[in-house]
């Protein structure tokens, strides 16, 4: 009688995580990487492309941020950026932003502004 081994467990592969709140990227049958939190998708074969939105005809958020705008050792210039959230309007949760367009990993925590469309008082 011969002893045979079994099959080695299957590997559990890491989908990578969206870039605007870290959460993991879920695959799906049709070959994207979803992130249901943000609305978002991105084609697996070429995740280094921009990705895209869910309903790309919903207007953005429009909430703002200057997060280093009392840093009074910042630079005049750094302390005039002003981020925006990339999400759509009504959106639940964290504001976020793109690294590509914000450069802050944690504005959305410190949002400042709100937009408000006109005729609309807060």
């Amino acid at each position: 009688m011969t002893n045979t081994r079994p099959a080695p467990p299957g590997l559990a592969i890491d989908t990578p995580p969206c870039p605007l709140c870290d959460r993991s990227t879920d695959p799906t049958p049709d070959g994207t990487l979803d992130c249901e939190n943000c609305g978002c998708f991105w084609d697996a074969n070429r995740p280094d492309e921009p990705g895209e939105w869910f309903e790309p005809h919903v207007p953005a958020c429009g909430a703002t941020a200057q997060p280093y705008a009392d840093n009074r050792y910042a630079s005049a210039e750094v302390r005039a950026l002003v981020y925006t959230c990339v999400l759509d309007t009504g959106h639940d949760g964290d504001h976020r932003g793109t690294d590509e367009n914000d450069g802050v990993e944690n504005w959305r925590r410190e949002v400042l502004t709100v937009e408000l469309p006109a005729g609309v008082n807060a």
